[in-house]
């Protein structure tokens, strides 16, 4: 399902719709987290990969546009790239966020981490000169994060002005460029295959409203309502640093076997001690499926077996809540 995105500074919509739309993101945004750390030395996270030949919203990104009517976006994927474009209609603004990605952590500027982007810049136009077509903001738990616009020769940051602030010349249309975000205590660096093109402080958008008062997201995509892209996709992942998970003390929850899987499948899970436990499956929407067991648990290692015969072929999460706690991971079917 598509909804509205609300594009920063422009405030075309009805307070009604606002309140709709926030509505629709902060009903999957609020389900029970994922866990908040990862147990290793580093942790790297896949959250696109496009060799799988799918769309990002088909590997737990949403997507957003402000179009009403019919829109304009082109988007596919094929040959191990993403290809977006807004370019037919310069006025709309569309886009992936990472509000309901299953693999999604929490972001924190105290322990730092990387995000890392693989795409080029294939076009780019603009009706101003303070707008580009394509974006990537990140932002931590605490609201603090930056937002980098990407033309065909400059990238560049916003002030919590949103006017330009730091800003380099860098030809963004040579190829697929691997470029590093690493953000820790008050400041990112951005990296080009490798290379330090561009650093500053960490910013607090939240005074702006939707979606910048929203913690702990990634957006990739366009959004703006005055300027478009084309733009090649390849992989995003994050990396973070290696911190004790206190949910594993709790509870632990197995990747299902097998998976794929056709006729059915044995989610296991361990509970460290006697709860009440959850445990539901989605699709990658975030819309709840089934409940595959809810109840007061014994401590141990408990199964849960799911018989795929009413389920379509597809990517699936499923969530173990424990007390407020959650852990989730995705399985698919397959025919």
């Amino acid at each position: 399902m598509e909804i509205i995105l609300i594009t920063r500074g422009y405030k075309p919509l009805t307070a009604v719709l606002i309140s709709w739309i926030f509505t629709s993101m902060y009903s999957v945004f609020s389900m029970d987290k994922p866990v908040s750390d990862f147990p290793g030395e580093n942790t790297t996270i896949i959250l696109f990969n496009a060799s799988e030949n799918s769309n990002p919203d088909n590997q737990g990104w949403m997507y957003l546009t402000n179009a009403f009517d019919q829109s304009e976006t082109v988007r596919f994927t094929e040959r191990g790239l993403h290809k977006f474009s807004t370019l037919g209609n310069l006025s709309e603004a569309a886009g992936y966020f990472s509000l309901q990605h299953p693999e999604m952590p929490i972001l924190s500027r105290e322990t730092g981490f990387i995000a890392e982007f693989h795409f080029q810049i294939i076009e780019e136009h603009h009706h101003l000169s303070y707008r580009g077509g394509f974006s990537i903001i990140i932002l931590s738990k605490d609201n603090y994060g930056a937002e980098i616009v990407f033309r065909e020769n400059e990238i560049w940051v916003y002030n919590t002005s949103f006017e330009i602030a730091e800003k380099t010349d860098f030809n963004t249309t040579s190829g697929i460029i691997r470029y590093r975000i690493n953000m820790k205590g008050t400041q990112f660096t951005l990296f080009a295959n490798g290379e330090e093109i561009l650093s500053g402080p960490l910013r607090d958008y939240s005074a702006f409203g939707l979606p910048y008062s929203i913690q702990n997201f990634i957006f990739f995509g366009d959004d703006t309502a005055s300027a478009g892209a084309e733009v090649h996709i390849s992989n995003i992942s994050l990396m973070i640093p290696s911190v004790l998970n206190p949910i594993t003390e709790t509870m632990v929850l197995y990747q299902n076997s097998p998976n794929p899987f056709q006729q059915e499948t044995t989610i296991r899970y361990q509970l460290k001690e006697n709860a009440n436990v959850r445990l539901d499956l989605y699709d990658l929407s975030g819309r709840h499926l089934l409940t595959l067991t809810e109840g007061y648990h014994q401590a141990g290692e408990h199964e849960v077996i799911l018989c795929g015969s009413a389920l379509s072929c597809g990517i699936y999460i499923y969530r173990l809540r424990q007390n407020g706690e959650s852990q989730a991971k995705k399985l698919l079917r397959v025919k």
